[in-house]
């Protein structure tokens, strides 16, 4: 019987690779099997930093000693591939009495070494002092500029408004600005993979641990980047364009001293793909700016979530939008939110829900019940019913989200409701108007306090259909990944 070790190095390699992705901290474990084991699992430790469980579980990474172990062993910076800066120190941030793990010529070394590898470093405002410091902000620089391979990048950042006020840089966004313009110069049909982050594929852009949300216009230059294709923004609240422009230095040029940040999105030459603004602050002007960067936008998810400014939408224009990306979107999820002071609009002809039908590429729907409904009454009794005809027919996913139990409280509400939902599920599969459908998700229907017959019903259906009927959170496929 062949056993683990009776597996050749390569498919080792492999079975290390995989076993980052499901349980990176098993690594640890798995290098202290054997020296062999210990040669080929022991680079894969880095693949993801700082490592989740294993020996580092709970603790603070020491963002110091790592960039020491990877001057000192240079051949595992190919390794790294997701790198996690959950709660980066910045200048302000530092203690003076706090003690460091590496010595002031360990620091000086590492800084020649950045210094040698990207030279523009010494136009990043004190980043060799920041280094020789300990500061947190700078290490991450010199992790994004040796990481070649880095795919995946997490990363909170600061409340830039006040750092600046103290005439400090976030270092790590002045870096991204710097690499932006590097790919904005070079045409579309070179491949620069003389640059760094020319494989980052992915980027996460989060809140600070305070009240305010995440200044969205310095997200910025990770839409430069070629191999960018999934950006999700969490609590990201964004002036107008106009006012974004005038705050930053207008378009960004490097010989403006005001720009320190590229703050300018591109228009329609991104190669991302995939955009999810969660718990969103934006208002629509902002959100256009992320709408028309991509080339092709096949994936879009907006929240606007509990937002904590006043902000008045208009559907008509966002349906615009939309329509506009129709060739390529795919994947649609929208959610208006709990919040009191966001006021939707409708301006225009096109109203959000009529827009739907148009997108005749959309294959996942996510949206409030609401959206798709249309009232009725019978004998004085309210009701709604889905409004099938504003689906598109390529659909093979839809989740109907939010609450109108004040709609079917009644029992003629309830009946009606879910005679519409069998209505459309016996319209699906081959040879009916909706011959892709997959998965219904009924989240609105779900409540534990009634014991109806109406989930077995339209289960059963679904199943005749070969439709899924779900009535709890259904992952469809890999997306949304973020739910």
């Amino acid at each position: 019987m062949t056993g683990l070790l009776d597996l050749p190095n390569e498919v080792l390699s492999r079975i290390a690779t995989r076993l980052s992705d499901a349980d990176h901290g098993s690594l640890f474990n798995l290098v202290l099997v054997n020296m062999r084991l210990n040669f080929i699992a022991r680079p894969f430790l880095v693949r993801r930093w700082p490592p989740r469980g294993g020996v580092f579980h709970g603790h603070r990474p020491a963002y110091d000693r790592f960039a020491l172990h990877l001057l000192r062993n240079p051949t595992l910076r190919r390794y790294i591939r997701v790198l996690n800066v959950d709660d980066p120190s910045t200048r302000q941030d530092r203690d003076d009495d706090v003690r460091m793990a590496v010595s002031r010529d360990e620091l000086e070394q590492i800084a020649d070494a950045g210094l040698q590898n990207w030279p523009a470093l010494e136009r990043l405002s004190e980043w060799r002092e920041q280094i020789l410091e300990g500061v947190d902000d700078a290490f991450v620089v010199l992790f994004l500029l040796w990481a070649s391979d880095l795919v995946e990048f997490n990363l909170i950042v600061p409340l830039i408004a006040d750092m600046r006020q103290d005439g400090e840089e976030q270092l790590t966004l002045s870096f991204m600005s710097q690499l932006a313009r590097r790919f904005r110069d070079v045409p579309e049909d070179v491949y620069p993979d003389y640059l760094p982050l020319v494989r980052l594929q992915s980027v996460q852009y989060k809140h600070w641990n305070t009240e305010f949300g995440v200044q969205g216009q310095f997200a910025a230059p990770f839409f430069y980047l070629r191999s960018m294709r999934s950006f999700f923004g969490y609590r990201i609240e964004m002036p107008r364009p106009h006012i974004e422009e005038n705050d930053e230095g207008g378009n960004g040029d490097d010989n403006n001293p005001q720009s320190t940040y590229l703050t300018v999105f591109p228009v329609g030459t991104s190669p991302v793909e995939e955009i999810i603004l969660d718990y969103s602050d934006m208002c629509l002007e902002a959100v256009e700016t992320f709408i028309r960067a991509p080339r092709r936008l096949r994936t879009f998810a907006l929240d606007f979530g509990n937002v904590l400014d006043t902000r008045e939408v208009d559907s008509s224009r966002l349906a615009e939008l939309l329509v506009a990306r129709a060739d390529s979107l795919q994947n649609l999820a929208l959610d208006w939110g709990n919040s009191p002071v966001l006021e939707i609009t409708a301006r225009g002809p096109l109203k959000i829900e009529q827009c739907f039908q148009k997108l005749h590429r959309l294959e996942y729907l996510e949206l409030p019940l609401y959206m798709l409904c249309e009232d009725g009454e019978i004998d004085g009794q309210t009701f709604i019913s889905l409004n099938s005809q504003l689906l598109p027919k390529s659909l093979r996913c839809l989740c109907l989200v939010g609450g109108a139990y004040w709609k079917f409280d009644s029992e003629v509400g309830r009946n009606k409701m879910v005679d519409s939902v069998e209505a459309f599920i016996l319209k699906c599969g081959p040879g009916g108007e909706f011959p892709n459908m997959e998965a219904l998700e009924l989240i609105f229907l779900t409540d534990p306090s009634r014991e109806d017959n109406y989930r077995q019903r339209l289960t059963e259906i679904g199943h005749r259909k070969n439709v899924r009927v779900v009535f709890n959170r259904y992952k469809w496929r890999t997306w949304p990944k973020y739910h």
